[in-house]
């Protein structure tokens, strides 16, 4: 672990002025060596932005908030700098220091939560410079008292619940074209209905259709249960807090409140937290679906977070009504030392691609007909039967190729994954492609607004994409995404040039979505 020894200061650049202010008070204090403190504004070009963002946010021993509507805008500090904050802190490695700059909610999720420098009713931009100055000086002496004071093992500050503003319940997504999987549907049906079953783990190769096979089961069983829990598990949320505000989000819908006061609660244990997320889920019978649940794995396949492998174990291990479906790109051992299930109560099932009938039955529902057979299994084997591979292939043949077969019989296109990927990509204007590229480094969902501030046009760039399944909706988000098969295709065969000029595009897209 890096040694915290920094103050972190976060803020909107539109609240740019208070920043230079505190710069201000702070200078001479870093120049005698006994504040070091880190903005943005320190990263200089030519650095990689993000992992300086990184090292600054993990050496931080204090974080400095400048509090405002529009800090709470931002897209970046409330996805990436509070998560990591509120963890720091709940672990008693890190001090926060608010400053109310103008005025806010009395739920504000930062101000409700931690003791404020200044009066929030009294924000920076109602007073005059000399007040402004008193409060500026109060806060360089709380950073000096901060810094002299030992890492707390634990939280003193009154916590209340910070994650509505940022984190948004998940939603199950639409069904889509399905095709068989029958024998999923019927086996995982019947093990959900078995009281002493406890998980099925449906995982497979990206774009393979576990998701749609995950919703599919949602939707057919959601009458067995009081409700239908669905999480996107998102690296960059694997903070027990977030998988919490879910919960209770969720709960709340269906009228459950006897989490809403726990789970918030810096004075209740985790192991409390996790034991009354247990009996709500003994005495009512909910469906739990854990969709990109590799998201939340390590190399090694371990959950990487600590707290949440423990809100996972306790889920798994003990005795209640609900069920739980883990949907993964990536195996899900579960170390039995950790994940103490008794026998009989896992599912485990690998999805595959489709077989032939069912993969032609798809090619119809998609536009494709193939009557030559030979033709037909060909095109199926090399796609591997996947559903997202056959999508791309249809358009490839519908729209690039008189037919199948000279597709085949092209010297240089083997119908292999990637040669299918290229043949689409290929296809695609300069402008489009350009637009495919920086989508697939951006590595984040954008929904229509951050589309058109990045300078994309969305019938010009993004539709062409979407039709030609090179892009997906992500429907709970309202944003759009391009899949794990094509981002790997293009990071593979990019050129370094090209892919230094996306990543520094993408830098500039940060900063600006961060503030």
């Amino acid at each position: 672990m890096l040694h915290r020894t920094k103050v972190f200061i976060s803020y909107s650049q539109k609240d740019t002025r208070f920043l230079e202010e505190l710069q201000t008070v702070l200078r001479p204090l870093e120049r005698e060596g006994r504040v070091e403190y880190w903005a943005d504004r320190k990263i200089k070009p030519g650095k990689k932005w993000r992992e300086e963002i990184e090292t600054a946010l993990n050496t931080a021993k204090i974080a400095v908030l400048l509090v405002s509507p529009n800090f709470h805008a931002s897209d970046f500090v409330s996805t990436i700098e509070l998560p990591v904050f509120f963890e720091a802190e709940r672990q008693g490695e890190l001090t926060i220091l608010p400053i109310a700059i103008s005025h806010c909610a009395d739920d504000d999720p930062v101000i409700s939560v931690f003791q404020t420098v200044n009066e929030p009713k009294q924000p920076m931009k109602t007073l005059d410079p000399a007040e402004r100055d008193k409060v500026w000086l109060h806060l360089v002496k709380c950073i000096k008292t901060a810094l002299d004071e030992p890492l707390r093992n634990q939280s003193s500050l009154v916590y209340e619940e910070f994650s509505s503003p940022q984190v948004k319940p998940d939603m199950v997504p639409p069904v889509g074209v399905f095709i068989n999987r029958e024998e999923h549907i019927s086996e995982v049906g019947n093990f959900l209905k078995q009281d002493l079953k406890k998980l099925a783990v449906i995982q497979g190769l990206p774009g393979i259709g576990k998701t749609t096979l995950g919703a599919r089961l949602a939707r057919e069983n959601e009458k067995e249960f009081a409700g239908v829990f669905w999480i996107n598990c998102k690296s960059e949320e694997a903070f027990a807090d977030v998988f919490f505000s879910k919960i209770d989000q969720f709960f709340r819908s269906t009228h459950e409140t006897g989490f809403s006061t726990i789970w918030k609660d810096p004075v209740v244990s985790l192991e409390v937290k996790i034991n009354v997320l247990i009996a709500i889920l003994s005495r009512n019978r909910f469906l739990f679906v854990l969709d990109k649940f590799h998201e939340w794995l390590s190399d090694d396949l371990e959950i990487s977070n600590e707290d949440i492998r423990q809100v996972v174990a306790g889920l798994l291990c003990s005795d209640h009504q609900s069920k739980i479906i883990v949907l993964s790109d990536k195996r899900v051992p579960l170390d039995p030392q950790v994940f103490r299930m008794p026998a009989g109560t896992k599912l485990e099932r690998t999805v595959k691609g489709f077989e032939k009938q069912y993969a032609i039955d798809f090619l119809k529902e998609i536009g494709v007909v193939i009557e030559d057979d030979e033709l037909a299994t060909q095109i199926i084997a090399d796609c591997d039967g996947s559903p997202q591979m056959l999508m791309i292939c249809a358009f490839v043949v519908n729209d690039l190729y008189t037919g199948p077969q000279e597709l085949l019989r092209s010297e240089d296109f083997k119908l292999r994954s990637s040669a299918v990927l290229k043949a689409a990509i290929d296809s695609l204007n300069p402008g489009i492609r350009g637009a495919l590229e920086q989508l697939s480094i951006l590595r984040i969902p954008l929904n229509r607004e951050q589309l058109a501030e990045f300078g994309f046009v969305f019938q010009r760039d993004i539709k062409p994409l979407l039709d030609k399944f090179l892009l997906f909706e992500n429907v709970s988000l309202h944003a759009f995404e391009v899949s794990g098969l094509v981002r790997v295709h293009l990071k593979n065969t990019l050129p370094e040039n090209r892919l230094d000029e996306l990543h520094s595009n993408a830098a500039k897209f940060y900063e600006r979505v961060r503030r």
